[in-house]
């Protein structure tokens, strides 16, 4: 087998998700040939490949004649502690996984049916008690068991009442949406409320375990209501393992730990927002991938689809007062807006900045995505 060759097929698929601004290579050495068709490859905390000096992981795994992971693999750190490992099929997961959390407890574990997770999951807290039951089949995801911090389990046989972390459509990896409310047969009933780092997230409404309708707070107009789809009846949480599917490369130089480099000059903001960049790469890539597992594809129309912003910058530094300035794009605000506000500082600036995001789906159905900022609203792409 022709790794290198290989290996090519991995960019291809990357495209997909790529961003321009983002100052992915496709020359890194992210990987090194172990024997045949195995390689060790190397990622960081932000679980994207890159180059073996600044890597904080490595996957020992198998590639076939496609470039798609294949067989067993195992994902470890740097001192060698096991942080994941399961099973593909032609790059699609397929069997028993475990994920673990720093301090070597396992974090989850369950199976997975043709790239989907199928049958009983558990998640767990990190000193190993339990946290949840899962029973997850081609129809539906039912709670089946959860266990507060303090031990106390409040849903037991698919009923009870749940106050933990759920997978939101706009949910990315290093941040949580804990939503509360009634489960009744595995299913959300009545009112539920969410919380998204200590601040109101969104409210639904369920029916018989049906989603009714939802209301979030937005710029346009308070307690928006929305009848699309659920954000919070989700429990199954996604883990790293997703991230690395997405199969994302970038130069060591791309993840400094400070997050400018220029400040914004009074006529163009031209940033380079390195450590921001990583981790909006992430989001935008998560709501994409959500979108289409979804159904909601349609939602997309055919050439540019445009998402904007503006934001103030406080006097830390740390972007303020954001307002959403298309009528597109809902699912791109909050993953945005969180990693401006977790992962960006500006100088001292006061203007308004506008930040421009551009979804480009072709007429062959693929999607790529391009973002920038400047100080007027108009332009754009």
């Amino acid at each position: 087998m022709k790794l290198y060759k290989s290996l090519l097929a991995f960019f291809i698929t990357c495209a997909i998700f790529c961003n321009n601004a983002s100052s992915q290579d496709q020359d890194v050495k992210f990987y090194d040939v172990v024997k045949d068709d195995s390689v060790v490859m190397y990622f960081n905390k932000s679980y994207n490949f890159t180059e073996q000096k600044c890597a904080e992981n490595k996957r020992y795994t198998r590639i076939d004649s496609y470039g798609d992971f294949f067989k067993s693999f195992i994902d470890v750190d740097t001192l060698g502690n096991v942080i994941g490992k399961g099973n593909y099929n032609e790059g699609v997961k397929e069997g028993y996984f475990e994920v673990y959390y720093a301090n070597g407890q396992i974090k989850c574990k369950g199976k997975y049916q043709n790239d989907n997770p199928f049958g009983e999951w558990f998640y767990f807290y990190p000193d190993g008690k339990i946290e949840r039951k899962l029973l997850i089949s081609e129809a539906d995801t039912l709670l089946i068991e959860f266990y507060n911090k303090n031990g106390e389990q409040t849903i037991t046989g698919g009923n009870g009442f749940f106050d933990g972390e759920v997978f939101g459509h706009d949910r990315f990896f290093y941040t949580k949406i804990i939503a509360q409310g009634n489960v009744v047969n595995g299913k959300p009933e009545g009112k539920w409320l969410s919380f998204l780092r200590n601040a109101p997230y969104c409210a639904e409404y369920y029916k018989n375990g049906i989603f009714d309708f939802g209301t979030y707070s937005n710029i346009i107009q308070k307690d928006k209501k929305y009848t699309d789809r659920s954000y919070l009846n989700k429990y199954f949480l996604s883990s790293y393992i997703e991230s690395l599917d997405q199969f994302r490369i970038f130069k060591c130089n791309d993840y400094k730990n400070d997050s400018v480099v220029d400040a914004p000059s009074k006529n163009n903001t031209k940033l380079e927002l390195s450590n921001f960049r990583s981790f909006v790469n992430d989001a935008i890539g998560r709501a994409l991938e959500q979108d289409f597992r979804s159904g909601n594809y349609s939602e997309y129309q055919q050439g540019n689809n445009l998402f904007k912003l503006s934001f103030k910058v406080k006097a830390d530094g740390t972007p303020k007062d954001f307002k959403k300035l298309t009528s597109w794009g809902d699912q791109y605000f909050y993953p945005v807006t969180n990693a401006l506000s977790m992962h960006a500082k500006f100088p001292a600036f006061d203007r308004v900045i506008y930040f421009h995001l551009i979804i480009i789906k072709s007429p062959s159905n693929t999607v790529s995505y391009q973002y920038k900022f400047s100080n007027d609203s108009d332009d754009g792409f």
